[in-house]
């Protein structure tokens, strides 16, 4: 197939298309968001690319819990 040619298909593969298309979006969508998600989520800038878990952790843990 060639930039600018048409295929044309039947009605029943384009439903067939969209509702796969639809089906997908819908996979796709984002869970529901915890209310409370905003006031645990912290942004941290700036770590060493050598850092883990437990790093980040320990550098954490002196802020409390």
């Amino acid at each position: 197939m060639l930039p600018g040619d048409f295929m044309l298909t039947s009605p029943s593969s384009l439903q067939a298309s969209v509702k796969r298309h639809k089906e997908k979006k819908e996979e796709a969508a984002e869970p529901e968001i915890d209310p409370e998600r905003d006031q645990r989520t912290v942004f941290a800038y700036q770590i060493s690319l050598k850092a883990d878990e437990r790093d980040v952790y320990e550098f954490f843990s002196r802020a409390g819990k």
